[in-house]
């Protein structure tokens, strides 16, 4: 099972977070736990930031990218050009991916990148297909690298929403061949019968980023 790290500064605790100066906000830790995940064999970073504005995105990505050898390990959140310029992978939500030009997909796979993006619903799966299979006729494939699929259970960063579970994967196991990586609430308990279900990965947000020394150990998601 690959393990997707997506993060989200705001997450950290304030305790830990009261330790760095504001003007940093908070890019020193994030930094730091984003080298030791890719240290310890974390095999993607999702970097969802979107409170920034693109000059500070740039800048956050920039000391990202000095955290591993292979930058394509790194996705972009949103940020089309700064995927492309800094050769990246991209990621990103269902509605824009739906409205990115092909062209767009193919310059973030010349330099090595994926190209993967959000997904919630088969209806949302359904739209997708029939986009895919009309660029496929225009000009070439637009299918994304893979699915991140969720919400699969309940989770604190969308309270009151109720997770899909393994009903949701199996709506899209079924349906698609695209990789499916699971996102919502997961935790290693529930990796095993994840992968049963069909998908490739797992990714974590609140649990690497509300507890930070859990992103050391990983291998309890494997």
């Amino acid at each position: 099972m690959d393990i997707v790290f997506v993060t989200d500064r705001h997450l950290i605790p304030v305790n830990i977070l009261s330790d760095q100066t504001p003007e940093d906000q908070g890019f020193d830790l994030l930094e730091g736990l984003v080298g030791q995940a890719f240290d310890h064999g974390v095999d993607r970073v999702i970097l969802r930031e979107k409170d920034l504005d693109k000059t500070a995105y740039e800048h956050l990505l920039r000391r990202i990218l000095k955290t591993t050898s292979d930058r394509t390990q790194v996705s972009v959140h949103t940020h089309v050009d700064l995927a492309i310029a800094h050769g990246v992978s991209l990621h990103m939500t269902y509605q824009d991916y739906i409205a990115l030009p092909t062209e767009s997909v193919e310059a973030v796979r010349q330099n090595g990148g994926v190209v993967g993006c959000s997904i919630h619903k088969p209806s949302e799966l359904s739209l997708l297909q029939n986009m895919v299979q009309a660029a496929e006729k225009a000009s070439g494939a637009m299918s994304p690298d893979y699915l991140l699929l969720g919400t699969l259970f309940e989770t604190t960063c969308k309270p009151g929403i109720e997770g899909g579970g393994l009903s949701l994967v199996e709506a899209f196991t079924t349906r698609t061949q695209i990789p499916l990586i699971g996102i919502g609430g997961i935790q290693p308990e529930h990796v095993s019968q994840l992968g049963e279900a069909g998908l490739k990965g797992v990714a974590v947000r609140s649990g690497f980023m509300v507890n930070p020394g859990r992103v050391l150990d990983y291998k309890a998601y494997l």
